[in-house]
């Protein structure tokens, strides 16, 4: 590490929702957890964040998952997903028993106001056929409050990112399209009904699952290509098409409400020591783009690798993200301060297949 300083005062009204479970083939799980300073040791009340969990274990392929078991090749491979309350990186215990569910995307997750966990998950038949559903969770209850299946007759149902309008709950997301075969859409999900919306597709190319929704800006925003697209959720039209500069890739991309702009975890290729930092996107006047360094901090490429799961906390000025390591039985959470740069928690865990974060202030 580079550069990681810790902070009690940054911190100490946080805590993570992540996850675990059991048993062979794909899982999502959920837990919670306080975080201190450093070593993660320090018990703290405040802003959680509650986390989905996927788990796909080598040599397991899922034909069939449900409430129970499955059969894949002869071999009974049991799914069992869960949402999980931790506290710190030893323990933890389940909240919810969400049987098979399957969540496609770890972005594929959102909040409603301060106390809803929003997210979309598919389960399969006998013959494989998927069934796609909106989830949300009461944080404080812990008990679902929606569970509603999503229809659409022609175009596919499963989300790799959703996002919430704040002035009216609007949910959108970012699926692929049938109308345009290999595309990636914005569309529009009812809440009620369950009927989803083509807004506006977006160029053909290969995609990495880095998106973001910029409700204020009234735009979604995905990188394919090495370009940052965004589409008006209003008018469906691409309204953003900026090549990225240089040598930078980007890996995690994320929308600060409060100061109306766009963060990144980037990974520049010119660098002789290989890490990655904290930027500002910066969409100037002719469509341009340019990457303004957030600190010093950074993460070394040699000890970590990204795992795509992330988390805002605009309100806390803190952005959570997860990372693997070549250690298959530890991850580790780094948070940083988004205004100065600075990694002002650093902690391991166990729960190595944690994803689809999202953070919440103390209820």
């Amino acid at each position: 590490m580079s550069s990681s300083e810790s902070s009690d005062d940054a911190t100490k009204e946080r805590g993570i929702y992540g996850g675990h479970g059991s048993g062979q083939g794909i899982m999502m799980y959920n837990t919670r957890k306080n975080v201190g300073s450093g070593s993660g040791s320090s018990a703290h009340a405040g802003s959680t964040e509650i986390s989905e969990v996927r788990e796909n274990n080598k040599g397991h392929r899922v034909s069939s998952s449900g409430m129970g078991n499955s059969t894949d090749d002869g071999n009974q491979t049991t799914l069992d997903t869960k949402f999980i309350e931790f506290y710190n990186a030893s323990f933890h215990h389940n909240v919810l028993d969400l049987g098979g569910s399957v969540f496609q995307s770890p972005a594929a997750t959102a909040k409603i106001d301060n106390r809803t966990y929003l997210s979309t998950y598919n389960t399969f038949d006998s013959k494989a056929i998927p069934y796609f559903f909106l989830l949300m969770i009461d944080v404080e209850t812990k008990s679902i409050k929606l569970n509603l299946s999503l229809i659409e007759k022609h175009d596919y149902a499963g989300f790799y990112h959703i996002g919430v309008t704040n002035e009216n709950g609007n949910i959108y997301g970012i699926r692929e399209s049938f109308k345009s075969p290999l595309d990636l859409e914005v569309a529009k999900i009812n809440q009620t009904t369950g009927l989803m919306k083509t807004i506006g597709i977006y160029p053909t190319g290969s995609f990495s699952v880095i998106m973001a929704f910029a409700p204020k800006r009234r735009l979604y925003y995905n990188v394919i290509d090495s370009t940052l697209y965004g589409i008006n959720i209003d008018t469906g039209k691409l309204d953003v098409h900026s090549q990225m500069p240089g040598d930078y890739s980007v890996y995690g991309l994320d929308y600060d409400s409060a100061k109306d702009r766009l963060i990144a975890i980037v990974y520049p290729g010119g660098l002789n020591d290989g890490v990655w930092y904290l930027v500002e996107v910066i969409i100037k006047a002719k469509g341009e783009l340019e990457f303004d360094r957030i600190g010093k901090s950074e993460i070394p490429l040699e000890k970590y690798f990204w795992s795509t799961n992330y988390a805002l906390d605009a309100e806390k000025r803190l952005w959570v993200t997860l990372w693997g390591t070549t250690d298959d039985k530890k991850n580790y959470f780094f948070v940083f301060n988004i205004d100065n740069g600075k990694i002002v928690e650093q902690m391991a865990t166990s729960l190595t297949e944690l994803s689809n974060l999202a953070c919440f202030d103390s209820i």
